[in-house]
């Protein structure tokens, strides 16, 4: 577990998990198709964002377990809404 840790303590490794996570939780719960310029300034606010989040995890929040949760949610309810609307339609 002391990698992990010495692992994030890089902040630009750091910047790019948060990145990556932040774009997957963007993707699943608020993404539309768009124009790709309309796309890639949505992907450079939201790493914008990101820096924030990087010096919040620089001095000790819990960011990245915190999108990790939030993430897990999130899928587990897509997972829900999937099975809902299968078992709706059966009835049918």
């Amino acid at each position: 577990m002391e990698w992990i840790n010495s692992w994030l303590a890089n902040p630009e490794i750091s910047f790019f998990i948060i990145y990556f996570f932040t774009a997957i939780i963007y993707q699943l719960t608020f993404a539309r198709r768009l124009p790709i310029l309309k796309t890639i300034i949505i992907y450079i606010v939201l790493g914008l964002g990101c820096i924030l989040f990087t010096v919040l995890h620089g001095l000790g929040l819990s960011i990245i377990p915190a999108l990790i949760i939030a993430l897990t949610l999130i899928v587990v309810f897509r997972i829900k809404m999937y099975i809902d609307n299968r078992s709706s339609e059966r009835k049918s």
